[in-house]
C-alpha cells in the first residue's frame, strides 16, 4: 500500500540520517505509538511542543502526524531555543 511504501521510504531516510549525523549531533531515536504526532515527541524531548517543526525538518517529513511504528531522530538542539519558531 502506499502507506506501507511510504514508511519503508522514511524509515530509510532515518538510517540515512543518523549515519550522516556529526558525534553527539543526536539526542536518541524515538518509535512513534499509535495516535502521537510531532508535538507529543517534541514534548516527550524537550519539555514543550514548540520544537516540532525542528523534528519535521531535521527528520524530512511531510507533516505532523506519525505513524505507529515511525522512527524520529531527535536532534540535540540549543537550551535556548525552545521558543515557537
Amino acid at each position: 500500500s502506499i502507506r506501507d511504501a511510504r514508511r519503508i521510504r522514511d524509515e530509510a531516510e532515518v538510517r540515512r540520517r543518523l549515519l550522516a549525523a556529526p558525534a553527539g549531533q543526536v539526542l536518541a531515536t524515538h518509535i512513534a505509538s499509535a495516535d502521537e504526532d510531532l508535538r507529543d515527541v517534541s514534548n516527550i524531548y524537550y519539555g514543550n511542543p514548540y520544537q516540532w517543526r525542528t523534528l519535521l525538518v531535521y527528520n524530512g517529513f511531510s507533516g505532523v502526524e506519525l505513524l505507529s511504528g515511525q522512527t524520529v531522530i531527535i536532534p540535540r538542539i540549543d537550551p535556548g531555543s525552545t521558543e515557537d519558531l
